[in-house]
């Protein structure tokens, strides 16, 4: 059925793109050790703001990052 077709195609170009985001914020904190302003970091890497602090979040979930005050890293290994 193509409308299913339709819906397993949205979903995986869905994760690939949140992957693709939780990647772009893993080496923006390679290069920059920490992500202050939310939104400066969100047009840098060119994802909406909303976007951005979800995926932070799945990444705190995931144990990638902590946050600290009102700054997040990359969780030490």
């Amino acid at each position: 059925h193509i409308s299913d077709r339709s819906v397993f195609l949205s979903k995986k170009l869905n994760e690939f793109a949140l992957q693709n985001l939780n990647e772009r914020i893993v080496n923006y904190l390679k290069r920059h050790g920490q992500i202050q302003n939310i939104q400066e970091v969100a047009s840098i890497i060119g994802v909406a703001r909303p976007s951005l602090s979800r995926a932070i979040s799945v990444l705190i979930n995931e144990g990638v990052i902590e946050k600290e005050e009102n700054r997040y890293r990359l969780k030490a290994e």
